[in-house]
């Protein structure tokens, strides 16, 4: 995420690959509440361009966010002050299911990605 990121710009990037944290959830029962940040990405700067090379640190099993991130002109490591606005969707309810094969993970990652 942080490799794509622009400022002024919101983007969404959804990997397929990391389902883990709802098999946690159909594990224990709990239910998914999306959340979105707006105007995080002006809180601060990075260089743009080097995409393919940003995107192969990416890539790999140890991924490296190739990002060099400006904030506050003071102290460029702490974020600039914007206005943020969070968003909240829709809670997904999942049933407890205490060992939950692949499929009924695929099923619910499925639901919670489709919902408005």
């Amino acid at each position: 995420e942080a490799t794509i990121t622009c400022p002024g710009t919101d983007r969404i990037y959804l990997n397929n690959g990391r389902k883990g944290f709802v098999r946690y959830a159909l594990r224990e029962g709990y239910s998914l509440t999306p959340v979105y940040g707006f105007g995080e990405t002006d809180t601060f700067s990075n260089v743009q361009g080097m995409w393919g090379f940003r995107y192969w640190l990416n890539s790999g099993t140890f991924e490296i966010p190739a990002v060099w991130g400006l904030g506050h002109w003071l102290c460029p490591i702490l974020p600039r002050r914007e206005k943020l606005r969070i968003v909240y969707g829709t809670p997904l309810h999942l049933p407890r299911i205490p060992n939950p094969t692949q499929e009924e993970v695929d099923k619910w990652v499925v639901s919670s990605s489709s919902q408005p």
